[in-house]
């Protein structure tokens, strides 16, 4: 473009500081914070809009100040940074006989209906489209083309007076704004053209626009084609204008007309009809299926594989991009906390004590999102409450699963998440990861856990993600407990264990203690007794497994449905807590038996480690086992969350059970030592909620959540 007199580059300050070496009298770097200032765009920060928006409002504000009138004159190229022109480019493409051309790549009237959309993109386009129709401009066309655009100062500040773009939060398409206007109200001096661009992966929709052009001038870059087995693999990626690489353009040209083809006429008339007639009555997932297969122009044969790996595509990468593109989200104060509050799992107790201790420490306004519906009837969520708000700002905090979690964000409209700051809670006791849990977390900008014990186990992932992940433990409220005093015999030292079989068979390990109190010395095993205590069917295999072991060393296993209440009152009526698991996330129980003064016996590894010291507690020696090899001869005991956590090479602790028998007679045996650990335990207890008040009094100084 040999007519440019000049090139302004806007970009983040660290950009502008790395490249100021190279600034000359022709190229500039302009310090976007000159135009806008980052938190204070209106009542967000600028960083707190997506993709979308943050381009409409960073490129609005350039044009229309006295500072880009300064360094833009009245006419100025605006272009994106992935076009490479494939020719010299003569200003009459873009301005002739007193006439400034816009180039479209579709009709406004194609885009689907907002809840149908994949990206944060086409939601902006939709809600162009309504902006424009709202001012009488019903037959719109899409401008962003992805090649440079001229634009007149003048017209584009009519344009914005003319636009109310913050009634849409300003996620609207700048220059489709500015071309449908111009167009509109200057028809002498505007027109449009096709776009003259080749290559828009994933996307043949454009594709088909742009060879309606006469020319290709210019190619949407992607570093994809050049790779081995790329579109263009072998030819020069920057056009030269000698007659080589003139005729490697051509090449391109060539290559990109077979790759795609034009739209077929059938599949247009088809999208007509859904958009017309089927999308109130079709479910929109297939909506959606259908949507992505004719914007790829896929033809309709082998439709049922298509549609199998569109689904998946729908459900996986297009979300993933979407969520990804948000351009970080809005400062709000309500911080919404999705979870099963209905389950009685720890995973139910987590969410609940979570949104207390945000309420609790924090200003911002917690809501409790109660999810529990959703998994007993799967894609269904009943009741209003259930629905991620859809206001602008705040943060959403999932204490679920990361599968589960996209399953919830799958079922909400893009709309009602696209400015929010999205958070996982997540709970993983070993070192490695199943494949849909990694890629779950590409949802989110933020990963939280509850200690350093889990954020060392799962760092180097998190770090592969680059998703920050930040320590945010919670304060437990533990329900009033009642007297349970049937369950335990009088004058017998009570040794209690409590576990939920869907937490994991293996992991939580009930069989080393069984191992341990059988090797009691027999004094000691005449002064106690040892309570399990589950919540599994009396059928189950393990039920068995526990009642066969119940009857060959004594011991009581209690499988009957308790309330919090009369839970907790077990664990204040025992006199030993013990846990000899392999893998903890936080262990509740314990912690629990601790806030009642008990001794704690435990594996010192895990989770746990987070609230439990040699002094206060009483810890049982381990090995680190990492290959999963080594348990086959146990895998059919696994549970499935067993075998979820236990699939690969992971680090768990197998306790040393000749040394947890031998702490067991200790305590068993000694009345002073356990009243001397029991207190320990209460006051390492009030020390860890204590420093956790800390914590969060901290976190509200700085910005909250």
């Amino acid at each position: 473009m040999p007519f440019l007199t000049g090139i302004v580059i806007v970009a983040p300050r660290p950009v502008v500081e790395q490249c100021a070496a190279r600034e000359n009298d022709f190229v500039r770097f302009v310090d976007e914070t000159e135009f806008i200032q980052p938190n204070k765009p209106e009542e967000y920060g600028l960083n707190g809009f997506e993709h979308a928006s943050f381009n409409f409002i960073l490129r609005t504000s350039i044009i229309c100040s006295a500072r880009g009138r300064e360094l833009l004159g009245e006419e100025f190229l605006v272009m994106d940074d992935d076009n490479i022109p494939l020719e010299k480019i003569p200003l009459d493409i873009f301005f002739a006989n007193e006439t400034y051309t816009g180039y479209y790549y579709q009709r406004l009237s194609r885009i689907l209906p907002e809840k149908f959309q994949l990206r944060s993109y086409d939601v902006s386009l939709q809600k162009t489209r309504e902006m424009l129709a709202d001012k009488g401009i019903d037959n719109g066309f899409v401008f962003s083309s992805h090649m440079p655009q001229i634009i007149n100062r003048t017209v584009f500040i009519q344009a914005c007076e003319f636009f109310n773009a913050d009634r849409y939060g300003y996620m609207i398409c700048d220059w489709s704004m500015y071309f449908n206007y111009a167009i509109k109200h200057h028809p002498k001096r505007f027109c449009r053209q096709p776009a003259p661009v080749i290559c828009w992966p994933m996307n043949r929709g454009m594709a088909a626009t742009s060879l309606l052009a006469e020319k290709r001038l210019f190619e949407n870059s992607y570093a994809e084609n050049y790779v081995p087995g790329g579109l263009f693999h072998n030819l020069p990626r920057y056009a030269t204008t000698d007659n080589d690489g003139k005729n490697k353009n051509q090449q391109k040209i060539a290559f990109f007309r077979q790759q795609y083809p034009c739209r077929n006429r059938f599949n247009a008339l088809l999208h007509y009809l859904l958009l017309k007639f089927l999308h109130p009555i079709l479910p929109e997932k297939l909506i959606k299926i259908f949507y992505v297969l004719w914007k790829e122009d896929r033809g309709l044969p082998r439709l049922p594989k298509r549609t199998a790996i569109y689904w998946k595509s729908i459900h996986s990468a297009s979300y993933i991009h979407a969520m990804r593109s948000r351009r970080w989200i809005h400062h709000g104060e309500t911080i919404q906390v999705v979870g099963l509050y209905d389950y009685p799992s720890g995973l139910g107790a987590s969410a609940r004590y979570l949104a207390e201790t945000i309420k609790k420490t924090g200003k911002q306004q917690v809501k409790r999102i109660n999810v529990s519906g959703h998994f007993r009837y799967p894609g269904i969520l009943s009741r209003k409450e259930d629905k991620i708000l859809s206001e602008k700002g705040g943060s959403v905090i999932f204490m679920l699963g990361p599968p589960q979690s996209r399953r919830i964000l799958h079922a909400q409209d893009f709309a009602h998440i696209q400015h929010k700051k999205l958070i996982n809670y997540i709970w993983f006791e070993a070192n490695t990861m199943p494949a849909d849990w990694a890629q779950s977390l590409r949802y989110f900008d933020e990963v939280w856990v509850n200690n350093s014990c889990i954020k060392k186990l799962l760092a180097p992932l998190y770090e592969e993600l680059t998703i920050p992940i930040k320590i945010r433990p919670f304060i437990p409220k533990f329900s009033s407990p009642v007297k349970m005093d049937t369950v335990f015999t009088p004058d017998k030292v009570s040794i209690l264990t409590v576990f939920n079989i869907n937490s994991g068979w293996y992991r939580k390990n009930p069989l080393a203690l069984i191992q341990a109190y059988a090797m009691l010395p027999k004094q000691a095993a005449q002064r106690a007794e040892l309570i399990i205590k589950t919540n599994i069917d009396p059928n189950h295999r393990h039920c068995k497994k526990l009642k066969a072991y119940a009857k060959q060393y004594s011991f009581t296993v209690l499988n009957n449905r308790y309330s919090d209440r009369e839970l907790s009152g077990l664990i204040q009526g025992c006199d030993i807590y013990a846990s000899l698991h392999r893998a903890e996330g936080l262990a509740l129980l314990p912690m629990q038996a601790m806030s009642y003064g008990k001794a704690v016996l435990a594996t010192g590894w895990s989770g746990n480690m987070a609230y439990m010291t040699e002094q206060a507690n009483i810890l049982v020696d381990y090995t680190l086992q990492r290959n999963n090899k080594e348990l086959s001869p146990c895998i059919p005991d696994m549970v499935i969350s067993d075998k979820l956590i236990f699939s690969d090479k992971v680090e768990y602790a197998e306790p040393d059970i000749q040394h947890a028998s031998a702490l067991l007679e200790q305590l068993i045996m000694n009345t002073e030592l356990r009243k001397t650990k029991g207190k320990a335990a209460r006051m390492s207890y009030d020390s860890y909620i204590e420093s956790i008040n800390e914590l969060w009094k901290e976190i509200a100084k700085c910005s909250g959540v």
